[in-house]
């Protein structure tokens, strides 16, 4: 895969080094023989036309739209737009930096794709050829600016408010997520601003938050979190299995010297949905020590069964919900968890974030049919 040399000047491009430096993106690896050239520099409601020619002479117009900020957001909205004026054109887009989901709203809408970190796509049947290749995921952009990143206790905080809140609990300020979720606002207006701007939240014009798309919200998410990395802790073996540990969570004994705990994780997902059998438990507790001594558990670097974490804040027991004599960390909690587990968790968190969108009620942590 060539890698990009741009990426030293990111930050710092204007149109028409985008523009140059997106069509060499595309240039480096395109087949011996294919050429692609600017025809038309700039056009009606484009910023470039540029011919891609086959070695046999088949040739086809790209209309290029270039956009220093393509967030999904404004990717959805330059695409729509083109989409009514582009009058059946090849589309392209150019950008410094295109994140996953504006690169998924380009390819569902069948929009070409190139940025300067070496993400692209061009699919076409005439002349045939298909280019894919990956670049960065992460905003390699240096310096401030609006908040960028979802990582850390406070954003944790607000994002479980998010997916417990609304909806369809109904519009909300900013002013009542910062409330419900004890941060401050100004972070929490930085926070939706990201949302907002990744087509996650909409609100009104300085106003309340209309809708979230919490499916969205938590895929987000798990690009800034880890389950292994944003808490602290371990792994232990119970040789007796987890069923055993799972009893053992459930007693009283346990819950006088460990008041504070939350099952998620596989468990978790199995008991909301038809997950596959865990083979791994995940439990969040203020002291991993002190719970392994109570569980009777051994400290493994190898082979096993249960990790015990302190979470990355109080806020994973302040959204968990007591069922069947135990208490289980909140859904969304859940599904971030399995996204960045390790072995299969991340199949269980896919289950799960299906089911969750099919039966929306389930967003906020209510009681379900399917116990373990």
């Amino acid at each position: 895969m060539p890698e990009s040399n741009l990426l030293p000047v990111l930050g710092k491009n204007t149109e028409s080094e985008i523009l140059r430096g997106g069509l060499e993106e595309l240039r480096q690896r395109l087949p011996s023989g294919w050429k692609l050239i600017i025809s038309r520099p700039t056009t009606a409601g484009f910023d470039a036309v540029v011919r891609l020619a086959a070695p046999k002479g088949e040739s086809v117009e790209l209309a290029v739209e270039v956009k220093s900020d393509a967030g999904p957001r404004n990717a959805r909205n330059v695409i729509a737009r083109l989409r009514e004026s582009g009058g059946g054109r090849e589309l392209l887009l150019l950008a410094p930096f295109l994140p996953p989901r504006s690169r998924s709203i380009a390819e569902e809408a069948g929009v070409h794709y190139a940025d300067l970190t070496g993400n692209l796509r061009l699919s076409l049947k005439t002349p045939p050829i298909f280019l894919s290749d990956r670049g960065a995921d992460i905003n390699p952009l240096p310096g401030a600016g609006p908040e960028r990143s979802l990582a850390g206790p406070r954003a944790g905080r607000v994002l479980l408010t998010l997916c417990q809140m609304v909806p369809p609990v109904g519009p909300q300020t900013l002013t009542v997520v910062a409330g419900e979720s004890t941060v401050s606002l100004p972070y929490v207006s930085r926070i939706i601003g990201l949302l907002e701007r990744e087509d996650l939240v909409r609100r009104l014009p300085r106003g309340p938050i209309l809708e979230v798309d919490r499916p969205g919200v938590v895929r987000r998410w798990a690009e800034d979190y880890s389950l292994l990395s944003s808490n602290r802790g371990r792994l232990y073996l119970d040789p007796r299995g987890l069923a055993h540990t799972l009893e053992a969570i459930g007693r009283t004994g346990f819950q006088r010297s460990i008041p504070r705990y939350a099952i998620s994780g596989p468990f978790a997902a199995h008991r909301m949905a038809s997950a596959a059998p865990p083979s791994k438990l995940v439990c969040f507790v203020e002291d991993p020590d002190l719970a392994a001594r109570s569980l009777d558990l051994s400290p493994t670097s190898g082979a096993g069964n249960v990790f015990l974490l302190a979470p990355y804040d109080p806020i994973v027991f302040e959204t968990s919900r007591e069922d069947s004599g135990k208490a289980w960390a909140h859904p969304a909690q859940v599904v971030v968890d399995c996204l960045t587990g390790p072995d299969r968790m991340p199949e269980d968190g896919e289950v799960l974030l299906a089911f969750l969108q099919r039966t929306q009620t389930h967003w906020r942590g209510l009681r379900t049919d399917s116990q373990v």
